[in-house]
């Protein structure tokens, strides 16, 4: 019934006739059951297609139209089937043959010969060399855990941020493990990880893992790579002189990906000169996904309208990109929402929170904000 009433109010707002409810009804319905209804921050008993009507509501007339070509031509919403099958695949995919050409130098063979590269001594004692490190509960850790049960559950660790205790645990579990592969006691140098996998779900503009604010180094991964640096708390966790680190996103776009390739080979060629380093995008997000003037000039009104937008959005964390947040963070420009929420480098008519920034405009997948000291 709550179903019913909620498309005859959305009906209602777009002034449909006969022939569009007929057209436009099962396009909705079937992509709410599918995905939209699964958005996580709806508040209680709320589906999409309400929160489509009640969104829809804000704009008069032909923006209307224009609002909704924008739902079902340009929105990209990431179901929680779709990341997790992202997070499943990330490691046969993407990171086992990244070891697999490692191991393949070492055995002295092409790395084409995977069959004899995964049964050599070289590419076990590889894989149980990498250390799986989450930079947020993003990284879904225990997807990946269950989808990969070959590895070992110490290591994967699910925070990158390791007290000291811990880190002589997952050492003394490597030091053991490598023990049986090798038949023998493995060595102090054995014993230390010579991949470190960081991984995290979304990224968008690379700003909250890599930056530099008046001259200092902020980010998940700088405070991770001062944490393996000479003199630092995990130093004797890694082997300096083999280490590869892998930065591992399982969706970002281009722009990001381009940008943390830089600011990481920057970084960790300042702590560890000898490491190298890659920046693995699961599922990458060109620059064709954001909008743009060209494509989507008449909805980009909206967005930039003065109608539609809360300066109190544009925050102590906004600033720290260009814009003034209506475009999003850092002007992404993105039309992205994630089944746990909506990143806010999409555009602000997407994810906008009344209960945050006020009532003046409303998101039609209203983000949660981590940040609000400041609001």
């Amino acid at each position: 019934m709550k179903e019913q009433l909620a498309t005859e109010l959305l009906v209602r707002v777009m002034g449909w006739d006969d022939a569009e409810v007929a057209q436009e009804r099962p396009y909705l319905q079937a992509m709410a059951e599918y995905k939209y209804d699964e958005y996580q921050q709806f508040s209680p008993g709320m589906r999409f297609i309400e929160s489509l009507a009640i969104w829809l509501g804000q704009f008069p007339g032909e923006d209307q139209r224009t609002a909704y070509r924008f739902v079902k031509e340009r929105l990209v919403f990431f179901s929680a089937s779709e990341i997790a099958h992202l997070v499943a695949i990330s490691y046969p995919d993407l990171i086992r043959p990244t070891l697999l050409r490692r191991a393949a130098k070492q055995v002295g063979v092409s790395p084409t010969h995977v069959g004899a590269v995964r049964k050599s001594h070289q590419f076990e004692v590889l894989e149980r060399q990498c250390l799986f490190l989450g930079l947020s509960d993003g990284a879904r850790l225990d997807v990946f855990r269950r989808s990969n049960p070959h590895l070992s559950h110490d290591q994967i660790y699910r925070t990158h941020e390791i007290s000291d205790d811990r880190a002589d645990g997952l050492q003394e579990d490597l030091k053991k493990e490598l023990g049986k592969i090798l038949g023998r006691e493995a060595t102090e140098t054995e014993s230390k990880f010579t991949t470190v996998v960081l991984m995290d779900d979304f990224t968008a503009s690379g700003t909250s893992f890599l930056r530099n604010e008046a001259g200092k180094k902020k980010g998940k991964l700088s405070k991770w790579l001062e944490s393996v640096k000479e003199g630092g708390q995990l130093r004797d966790l890694v082997d300096g002189e083999t280490l590869h680190v892998c930065a591992l996103f399982y969706i970002a776009t281009s722009t990001a990906a381009e940008r943390l390739h830089e600011r990481l080979a920057a970084e960790l060629h300042d702590v560890l000169p000898k490491a190298t380093h890659e920046v693995i995008i699961v599922q990458r997000l060109d620059n064709a996904a954001a909008l743009s003037e060209a494509t989507d000039g008449d909805f980009l009104k909206l967005v930039d309208s003065d109608k539609y937008y809360n300066a109190r959005v544009h925050d102590e964390h906004m600033k720290k990109g260009r814009g003034d947040g209506r475009r999003g963070f850092d002007e992404g420009l993105l039309p992205v929402a994630l089944t746990h929420n909506t990143p806010n480098n999409s555009i602000l008519l997407l994810w906008a929170n009344p209960d945050e920034i006020g009532e003046k405009v409303r998101g039609l997948f209203p983000r949660v904000s981590r940040h609000r000291g400041g609001r």
